[in-house]
């Protein structure tokens, strides 16, 4: 199993001094990751203070709501054929793709301190606000997406649960969106692209992490400070691992 990889420390200053912890996995297996973000709300509802976790699916990976039916949304053949790891997720909302080239944050805070207008109306301008600081200029589409050009470079959710808020989102760095199109039958080809596709250039993926965190916990007036998981939600990942997320009678129950 992949284990998070360490980022030099990163902090951003704010006047309400709030300090959110980052963790910056990078590629991780799905399985991994998926756990990892049950664990940071679940630390979050305990009191601990809100994590920012960025990372990317490698190998490629679909995330499919908690009542999705796989078998409806997902070409198997296809994906058993190009190795793509399905998971289903405790949250609900659709069905995606991503690999190791689509950044991936998730955001867990308290629920007070997020509206459901909150996430988007926030965390898009972040995402806009850090492209923008690569040159590149994205325009949001309301309610949850961003574009470049038009297209779709970024989507983004939120789920509220036990008094926390778990918000995910994507920047499509780069990616393989004709297998995306192939394995989930998108209906609408051509709307998701990468920035890459658009722009020609190849973004570094540590730095847009770091600038992306910066600007999640700045939308909210916090900073930020680079950490780790502590063995506790070490354990915790891997056993929800072993006992969930790597079986198929829960990726495969609908």
């Amino acid at each position: 199993m992949l284990r998070p990889r360490g980022d030099p420390l990163t902090q951003h200053h704010s006047d309400h001094g709030q300090t959110w912890r980052y963790v910056f996995t990078g590629p991780a297996h799905t399985y991994y990751v998926t756990a990892a973000d049950e664990v940071i709300a679940k630390a979050v509802a305990s009191g601990t203070q809100p994590t920012i976790h960025i990372y990317s699916r490698d190998p490629p990976g679909i995330s499919v709501g908690r009542t999705r039916s796989v078998s409806e949304d997902v070409n198997l053949e296809e994906a058993a054929r190009e190795g793509v790891i399905i998971v289903r997720r405790k949250s609900g909302g659709g069905t995606i793709y991503t690999d190791r080239d689509c950044l991936i944050y998730a955001v867990a805070c308290p629920q007070k301190d997020f509206s459901p207008d909150s996430v988007f109306a926030s965390f898009c301008p972040a995402i806009i606000k850090t492209l923008e600081g690569f040159g590149i200029t994205c325009e949001r589409k309301l309610p949850n997406d961003v574009t470049l050009n038009g297209r779709k470079v970024s989507g983004n959710a939120a789920a509220w649960s036990s008094g926390v808020t778990l918000a995910h989102g994507t920047i499509m760095l780069d990616g393989d969106v004709e297998r995306m199109t192939r394995i989930l039958g998108i209906k609408k080809p051509g709307y998701v692209t990468t920035v890459r596709a658009e722009t020609g250039r190849l973004l570094p993926y540590d730095d847009v992490a770091s600038s992306l965190a910066n600007n999640l916990a700045a939308a909210f007036g916090a900073n930020i400070e680079s950490g780790s998981f502590t063995e506790s939600e070490t354990k915790e990942i891997e056993r929800l691992v072993r006992e969930r997320y790597s079986r198929d009678e829960w990726n495969y129950r609908y």
